[in-house]
């Protein structure tokens, strides 16, 4: 059990809250069949290894406390509240489903090459998040309170890198490349994802700073390839016929 410090706790003690240490929130132990047969293929645009992530504050430095704290303030903040709904969301719908829902990608039938590039992308954030995973064996934040672990409850995905925010953001990404029309309201929603993530009491900052190294490295692949250049003006095509109906996300014009 890590040891948390004098000025930490009374900060807790001042913020009238219940919290409890958290599990790790994918010990290597408890990969599934899944998760391991992932680490054995082969990404799909990416090529090599990503370069190692530097290692995530320890929870007993000011940068590691900070982070603690910050998760706190964000749980308790009464305005918070309503963040539940969307938290649960970001940590439990299939990427597509999620952006679908957020208004950010069309429907699968009418963009295939859009969903198909999407997968494609998911296939290869996910297989380099999981490598990342197993060098650092990341807790979620230590302290949760009580009801905000209770909404959560234990999520099997990588603390470090947050493997959920990498491919929201490397699904993201990829719309952006396509057509950067609604790019503010994609910053808006992944900021706001972020913070719902934190909420969540399953990250912290820096694991969302290492999600966010692993979805850009991948893109990187996707902007420079001449390889999938077809298919990747069929599915700028497709997403400009769903921005040219359906508006930004953000847009209340498009709202139903």
């Amino acid at each position: 059990m890590v040891r948390v410090n004098k000025y930490l706790m009374a900060c807790v003690l001042t913020l009238h809250a219940t919290y409890t240490l958290a599990e790790p929130s994918f010990p290597r132990g408890d990969w599934g069949p899944a998760q391991r047969a992932m680490l054995e293929k082969k990404t799909l645009l990416t090529k090599g290894d990503m370069a190692a992530i530097p290692a995530p504050p320890g929870i007993e430095t000011d940068e590691g406390q900070h982070e603690l704290m910050r998760v706190m303030r964000i749980q308790l903040d009464p305005a918070n509240g309503v963040r539940r709904p969307n938290a649960r969301d970001a940590l439990e719908m299939e990427v597509g489903d999620l952006l679908r829902k957020r208004r950010v990608l069309p429907d699968p039938n009418i963009a295939p090459t859009l969903w198909s590039m999407v997968s494609a992308v998911d296939h290869d954030v996910s297989i380099t998040v999981l490598k990342e995973a197993e060098r650092h064996d990341r807790v979620a934040p230590h302290a949760v309170s009580d009801d905000i672990a209770e909404m959560s409850g234990h999520v099997v995905a990588p603390a470090f890198p947050s493997l959920r925010f990498a491919r929201i953001r490397a699904a993201m990404g990829l719309i952006e490349v396509l057509n950067d029309q609604c790019a503010d309201d994609y910053a808006h929603i992944l900021a706001d994802t972020a913070i719902d993530m934190e909420f969540s009491g399953q990250h912290r900052a820096s694991d969302i700073r290492a999600a966010e190294l692993v979805s850009t490295w991948t893109l990187s692949f996707v902007e420079a390839s001449e390889q999938i250049r077809d298919e990747k003006i069929r599915a700028e095509t497709e997403l400009a016929v769903h921005l040219r109906l359906e508006g930004c996300p953000l847009d209340p014009k498009s709202k139903p």
